[in-house]
């Protein structure tokens, strides 16, 4: 995890299963409510997960319902979602699904 309010780069990478899902991101989510006050012109958010579980998701859904705040007139905020390209565990999909209910550009990157 990376969050640089001064590039306006933020990066969630890796396995993200614990217990304790919901702590983790509180905080994210509390910086990102911060940021979005003040935010840069052009804001990424880089999410290359390479394991996640239910706890995650819905976690994810309130980074980037934080993130869906920043006014469009304001400035830009872009979600690239990183999935692997054999795909088998239907992340792209998942991916989808979050892009269609939530209010900011996504690019959809394989690797």
């Amino acid at each position: 995890m990376l969050l640089d309010p001064g590039t306006g780069d933020f990066y969630i990478t890796g396995s993200s299963f614990s217990n304790h899902s919901v702590e983790f991101y509180e905080q994210v989510i509390d910086f990102l409510e911060r940021y979005v006050t003040e935010p840069l012109p052009v804001t990424v958010l880089n999410v290359k997960l390479t394991h996640r579980n239910s706890a995650t998701d819905k976690c994810m859904i309130q980074v980037l319902e934080s993130l869906a705040k920043v006014p469009a007139q304001r400035a830009k905020v872009i979600v690239k979602w990183y999935y692997p390209s054999d795909d088998d565990d239907d992340e792209l999909e998942y991916a989808k699904s979050l892009a269609g209910s939530i209010d900011v550009a996504f690019e959809f990157i394989p690797y």
